[in-house]
């Protein structure tokens, strides 16, 4: 699991054939930026081009950022994911 937070340094070492990314900015009130959103982006295609499953969960907040920041994120892997795979 990759914990993605403010409060909780970032230790990117993937021990399995899959990850569970949580991105945890919903309770402070604000959602991801896209330059935010295109790092994270990046590193997931990385993680697929090893063949390495990627689940993105996103805290979801009173204003609904965890919906547009999942939407942000899908469109930009969109050459990557198919729509079968999008939960």
């Amino acid at each position: 699991c990759l914990p993605v937070s403010p409060e909780v340094p970032l230790d990117i070492c993937l021990t399995a054939p899959w990850t569970y990314i949580r991105m945890h900015r919903g309770e402070f009130g604000t959602g991801y930026s896209d330059a935010e959103l295109s790092i994270w982006a990046t590193r997931i295609s990385s993680f697929l081009d090893r063949g390495v499953d990627v689940y993105v969960y996103f805290n979801n907040d009173p204003e609904g950022y965890a919906i547009r920041d999942g939407k942000c994120l899908q469109a930009l892997l969109s050459d990557r994911i198919h729509q079968s795979k999008i939960l």
